[in-house]
């Protein structure tokens, strides 16, 4: 049985968590053989009624921080087939298939993002460990991953564009 863990920590988000909550239920659906691992705020995860059909691991890190790379459950998610990263903050700890989505580069591009040295220092940091680890790289358009590509280099896994 192939066994699916996914970063559901921004599940309330507006964008990303409208991909989790249109695509996850999907894939439940659409893939009984499969066991969906969900990482998250149980509370949040709660309030959807599909996520009851999988494994629920607290995990509510604060995004982009340090805690949730010292946080990421290594234990509770080894064993699994694949992680899926819906965001550019994948878990260092984790050394299996890395499914990663960029949905854009705003935190490089983006004036509002660039104010800050650490920050523009952890974002540039991070897009290329997913340049380096990935094993599949997600894209919502062409232009992302062209700037993917431009800003961070060419990735060692598979890629895909699949449009929103």
């Amino acid at each position: 049985m192939t066994e699916i863990v996914v970063d559901a920590r921004m599940i309330r988000s507006s964008g990303l968590g409208t991909i989790l909550t249109n695509v996850v239920p999907r894939l439940m659906r659409s893939n009984p053989a499969w066991r969906f691992h969900l990482l998250g705020d149980p509370k949040a995860l709660g309030e959807f009624e599909w996520a009851a059909h999988g494994r629920i691991t607290p995990f509510t890190a604060p995004i982009y921080s340090i805690a949730e790379q010292r946080g990421f459950p290594v234990e509770a998610t080894r064993g699994a087939d694949v992680l899926w990263s819906p965001n550019y903050n994948i878990p260092l700890r984790w050394h299996g298939p890395l499914l990663v989505n960029i949905n854009d580069m705003a935190h490089l591009v983006l004036p509002e993002f660039r104010r800050s040295a650490a920050k523009q220092l952890f974002a540039r940091f991070m897009f290329g460990a997913v340049r380096r680890r990935a094993s599949s790289i997600i894209y919502i358009s062409k232009f992302s991953e062209g700037e993917f590509h431009r800003l961070i280099g060419n990735p060692r896994g598979h890629e895909s564009v699949v449009h929103c």
